[in-house]
């Protein structure tokens, strides 16, 4: 089945971090025609042209006046200035399951994806067709032959999403509820963490990065030879109806920042967006398993092992979560017209990261033997630019001398491109990157 990306454009309207608040996800019903977008630095070489700002312009719906500025009943009066974050993201797929059918994705029992009492944590997005029984999302968990290790699962007597643990692989059984959360909808996307932390004795469970529901568990868990499953228990038990993506196991537990990366405000991470400085960069620290699940069918790769996952009885392939950044960068203007024919619109133009951190000017003191990667760090933390915010390869190139007096940071920044033939471009979510030559 072919899925056609839907795209997700988010505004940072009231500059606090995050697009969580009131009319910072723009309805797509309100973008009219397409968006348009380039990256900063589009030139394939430093032999073809100079690092350039990134561009976005999309045209939006302003029919209730929330995006002129003389509106003060709009939920973003006041707040139309330059310097908020605009980011744009497209759906992808996910592993869509049938529980009819009994599908699920499986991996034999290894060292990797077994636990015992260890610290580990298990995490996925996930949407639910239906609700009538219990649906499990991630297990290594057999009710017979004293297989029981842990499973994250919709209770259905509950009406919660549950994490359970079995200390002795028959018995001993501890869980805890997602009551923080509450009773859980179909045809909505959930974030869930679970973890087990062997030295604090406790099992926990976290959705949409809200308040943590934790309960005591002394007993550790055992370490049983039943298969990691997704979308069912071993055999097919306890099937799941509807999709998962983007879900991980890791032999350590999650921290608040990493889970609030995770689940960044709703659009989700892909594997190739996780190890990044920032909250991300010790995500791979214990990682044992991460699947993507964008596949259309067939087995499910591990981006980060060998822990491939078979497929039994035929998993297909759906939409899936916002988590493929396509571009990122901040506010410019936001314009309202009336087009001929009355109808009132709203232009909105945003400016990569490039373009932004040109507005400073840099003074830089006389660096000596410097290579052009410390230079560019030097430039960048000069100009404000968050250590976070950029990805900086090992330069081949030492600068013997090199100084800055009131310079824009472009002009700096290309200086230094051109010492090392290198690359200065802007990266899809929003980062500033310096690429050695090669």
């Amino acid at each position: 089945m072919a899925i056609t990306p839907v795209p997700k454009l988010e505004i940072d309207w009231n500059n606090d971090g995050d697009f969580r608040d009131t009319g910072e996800t723009i309805d797509n019903g309100r973008i009219r025609g397409s968006l348009r977008w380039n990256y900063g630095r589009d030139k394939a070489s430093q032999l073809e042209g100079r690092s350039i700002a990134g561009r976005l312009h999309v045209v939006l719906e302003n029919t209730s006046g929330d995006y002129s500025s003389f509106n003060t009943s709009s939920a973003i009066a006041g707040l139309i200035l330059p310097k908020r974050t605009v980011r744009l993201s497209f759906e992808g797929r996910a592993a869509q399951f049938t529980a009819a059918n009994t599908e699920y994705l499986s991996a034999a029992d290894s060292a990797g994806l077994s636990t015992g009492d260890v610290d580990f944590s298990i995490a996925c997005w996930v949407r639910l067709d239906s609700i009538g029984a219990d649906r499990t999302l991630m297990a290594k968990w057999q009710e017979s032959g004293n297989n029981r290790e842990f499973r994250l699962f919709y209770d259905h007597s509950s009406l919660r999403f549950r994490f359970e643990v079995s200390a002795s692989g028959t018995s001993s059984v501890a869980n805890v509820d997602a009551d923080e959360l509450g009773g859980v909808s179909i045809n909505t996307w959930y974030f869930v963490a679970c973890s087990h932390n062997a030295t604090a004795n406790t099992i926990t469970i976290q959705v949409n990065d809200g308040t943590v529901d934790s309960v005591s568990h002394t007993g550790g868990l055992a370490d049983k030879a039943s298969t990691f499953t997704i979308g069912s228990e071993h055999g097919g038990a306890n099937p799941h109806d509807g999709r998962i993506v983007a879900a991980l196991y890791t032999k350590k537990v999650l921290s608040a920042a990493e889970k609030t990366f995770l689940y960044n405000d709703g659009s989700g991470r892909r594997y190739a967006f996780i190890g990044l400085t920032g909250d991300g960069s010790a995500l791979k620290t214990s990682l044992q398993g991460w699947w993507d699940l964008n596949e259309a069918s067939g087995t499910r790769a591990d981006s980060e092992n060998a822990n491939t996952l078979t497929d039994n009885n035929t998993v297909t392939d759906a939409a899936g979560i916002a988590n493929y950044p396509a571009w990122q960068g901040f506010l410019q203007r936001l314009v309202p017209h009336v087009i001929p024919g009355g109808d009132k619109v709203a232009v909105l133009e945003a400016i990569g990261p490039l373009g932004i951190v040109n507005q400073d000017d840099v003074s830089i003191a006389m660096q000596t033997a410097q290579r052009t990667d410390q230079l560019v760090d030097t430039i960048l933390t000069d100009a404000g630019w968050p250590t976070a915010a950029r990805t900086v390869s090992a330069g081949k190139t030492t600068v013997t001398r090199y100084t800055a007096d009131r310079k824009k940071t472009l002009e700096a920044l290309r200086e230094i491109e051109t010492a090392e033939n290198g690359f200065i471009r802007e990266t899809k979510d929003g980062r500033i990157a310096f690429e050695d030559r090669h």
